[in-house]
């Protein structure tokens, strides 16, 4: 099995964080493409990438860890028609 702790490094983090609006955007955008569900918190990686206030600029992949599907079904419905 490959050590794959060295290439995982700390990126910074902006001090404003992505707004709530493209928060729940990003979170209405994963359920149909990915067919992932995730609350505002779960959705945050995802938006600050997005939003383009979090950049990895150096070529390498990169992952957003996606958590939280404890979103209540009425708003999750009020996100996905707003579409």
């Amino acid at each position: 099995m490959t050590d794959t702790a060295p290439s995982i490094r700390e990126v910074p983090i902006p001090d404003t964080g992505p707004d709530n609006e493209l928060i729940a955007v990003s979170s209405a955008a994963l359920n149909p493409h990915d067919q992932v569900v995730a609350e505002g918190s779960g959705a945050v990686g995802v938006a600050a990438l997005r939003s383009g206030r979090l950049r990895l600029d150096d070529g390498r992949p990169a992952a957003v860890v996606i958590t939280g599907a404890n979103i209540d079904a009425g708003v999750l419905g009020r996100l996905l028609t707003r579409r």
